[in-house]
């Protein structure tokens, strides 16, 4: 074996044991929900899981108008490629006034090739004030 091909197998095999993992670009869309008191100044956060594990959570950064009522809010970062998209987590750590959320939709784009789109209509409260009283919801996704 050449020294040039010891080295890439050398390379490869410790990219491998550093849990080496393909990172993709996502842009992620989040729309409150246009209904009275549905934004919320918690610190919302997300998880993606699909058919090759889960992404770590990923809070999502707040801006002035982030997650108020009738907003749409977009978000893009790279991480690791999930696969498939199945579901996420989504939820808040429910601090703040009024911390209670009105979640109507998420809207993701894998940007691999082809770009592959996925689409949630939640249209329900994600707070502790509300039916069913909790703050973090696993929500499955539907393919475009």
């Amino acid at each position: 074996m050449s020294i040039t091909s010891s080295f890439g197998l050398l390379c490869v095999l410790m990219l491998f044991q550093s849990g080496f993992t393909e990172r993709i670009r996502y842009t992620i869309t989040i729309k409150t929900g246009d209904v009275r008191g549905a934004g919320t100044d918690a610190h919302v956060f997300i998880i993606l899981h699909g058919t090759r594990g889960s992404t770590d959570k990923y809070i999502l950064p707040y801006m002035v108008g982030s997650f108020e009522q009738g907003s749409k809010d977009i978000f893009w970062g790279t991480e690791e490629n999930v696969g498939q998209i199945k579901s996420i987590t989504i939820g808040h750590d429910n601090a703040g006034w009024k911390p209670g959320w009105f979640l109507e939709s998420v809207h993701i784009t894998q940007h691999v090739t082809p770009s592959v789109e996925y689409q949630i209509n939640w249209n329900n409260w994600i707070a502790t004030s509300e039916p069913d009283w909790t703050i973090v919801k696993t929500i499955s996704v539907t393919q475009l």
